[in-house]
């Protein structure tokens, strides 16, 4: 242990301020990890989106991206989409989404379910890359960040 963890550990430990230890060793401990922040963003994201009209579908994006994803996953194995027109390169081609939206499906989901925990990724994606971010300017994770990252992921 360095002399800097000792002091500071022993300046955790005075018993002066015995109530406020445990915050602070909680402070500590979370300052430089990542997961607290997520897990407290993908909690709050899927309190957000699960209270907000469960078991219905929102028409956000296409339909078939979240009723049959393999079938989506199969037509988008080919670059080329030959049953528009004369043909064209296709420009829905969103393997990565489609293939989380087919692990949900798979796993068994509803098309509703689906679509809302993939908004709460979305969410807490968002939110956990404002705080990646401010965390190259504030390395300590911080009220700000946690601030940051709700205000991004909620506005």
């Amino acid at each position: 242990m360095s002399t800097i963890e000792a002091e500071r550990d022993a300046s955790l430990d005075r018993e002066d301020d015995a109530p406020l230890r445990w915050t602070r060793r909680l402070g500590a401990a979370f300052a430089h990890r990542l997961w607290p922040v997520c897990m407290l963003f993908g909690g709050l994201a899927l309190v957000a989106v699960l209270t907000n009209h469960p078991g219905s579908y929102i028409a956000d994006n296409r339909f078939e991206q979240f009723w049959s994803p393999g079938a989506r996953l199969l037509r988008e194995a080919f670059i080329w989409d030959g049953s528009r027109d004369l043909g064209r390169v296709r420009e829905d081609f969103w393997p990565g989404s489609t293939a989380f939206l087919g692990v949900l499906r798979g796993l068994g989901a509803s098309a509703a379910l689906a679509q809302h925990l993939w908004h709460a990724a979305l969410l807490t994606m968002g939110g956990v890359g404002m705080v990646a971010v401010l965390r190259l300017f504030r390395p300590r994770i911080d009220v700000v960040h946690v601030l940051a990252g709700l205000f991004f992921m909620f506005s």
